[in-house]
């Protein structure tokens, strides 16, 4: 039931993100951001993959006012839970990824960066 869960969550967080729903942040880690959701705070971050660094695993974290680690779920167990068909036939690692890359472009106001030097080109 929890894998059910959490394949949901990430759905609806990559939907979101992807909306522009969330709020995402950057934090003290290079490759890791997050929002705050229902009082938790939701981390998406980078990690070496050992078996293949030049291509880097996702990790999703759920944290606690604490600061405990309450659950994370990374693409190499969205893979392992098969629920590919969750994501529209598409692999866990580009949900991951895509979920990633907007928090970073949100979090560090990328799409700002861009309009500022396309203004400056003109």
């Amino acid at each position: 039931m929890t894998e059910n869960k959490l394949v949901t969550l990430v759905s609806k967080i990559e939907t979101n993100t992807i909306s522009n729903a969330l709020s995402w942040e950057a934090t003290a880690e290079t490759y890791e951001f997050q929002t705050t959701l229902a009082n938790f705070v939701v981390r998406i971050g980078e990690q070496i993959d050992p078996d293949d660094p030049e291509h880097p695993d996702y990790v999703l974290k759920i944290i606690d006012h604490n600061g405990n680690t309450m659950e994370s779920i990374t693409n190499a167990d969205l893979v392992k839970m098969e629920h590919e068909a969750a994501f529209g036939r598409r692999h866990p690692y580009e949900v991951m990824q895509s979920i990633f890359k907007k928090a970073k472009r949100q979090a560090l106001g990328v799409d700002k960066v861009i309009d500022s030097i396309l203004s400056e080109l003109e």
